[in-house]
């Protein structure tokens, strides 16, 4: 039996899924401590979102980010 049977996964493409995942969420946290903020509590919301959420808080900072970019 497969590693994810139900999403057709094996082990090779299941790590390359994770690398890509914990690349990503690294990439975004810092990202993240470089950006200036107005307000600190703005970053730890951030980065506590990146962290707790893995897949939706670094897609969610890659998205949201540009646009509030604009506003500052």
């Amino acid at each position: 039996m497969d590693t994810l049977s139900f999403l057709n996964l094996g082990g090779q493409e299941l790590i390359i899924v994770l690398i890509g995942g914990a690349l990503l969420q690294i990439l975004t946290v810092v990202n993240c401590l470089k950006s200036h903020f107005v307000e600190p509590v703005d970053k730890i919301a951030w980065m506590m979102a990146i962290l707790f959420i893995p897949i939706i808080g670094p897609l969610l900072w890659i998205f949201l980010d540009q646009r509030t970019e604009e506003r500052r």
